[in-house]
């Protein structure tokens, strides 16, 4: 299993590839809301989505895609942990 703070940095440097391109990975803090602080827009988040997919080589369940689950780095990373991480260890 991965190390959270590491996970934490893949999913920063996807926010910023895939989404806003005008910042640095560091500069995202694990707590900020990417919706109301950072200002992603609905295509932003679907490119989000699919840098996720591509980076952990998950798939995002349909009925799992809420506003509530891109609302920081910090809450991305509890759904990958929960869903995909913990189904690993089993």
């Amino acid at each position: 299993m991965q190390d959270e703070q590491e996970m934490k940095l893949r999913i920063k440097r996807v926010v910023v590839k895939e989404a806003l391109s005008t910042l640095r990975p560091e500069d995202v803090a694990d707590d900020a809301s990417l919706i109301d602080e950072l200002m992603l827009d609905s295509i932003q988040v679907l490119e989000l989505i699919v840098g996720l997919e591509n980076e952990f080589d998950i798939t995002l369940a349909d009925e799992d895609l809420s506003l509530a689950l891109f609302e920081s780095v910090n809450t991305i990373a509890a759904y990958i942990r929960e869903k995909f991480v913990a189904s690993e260890a089993s």
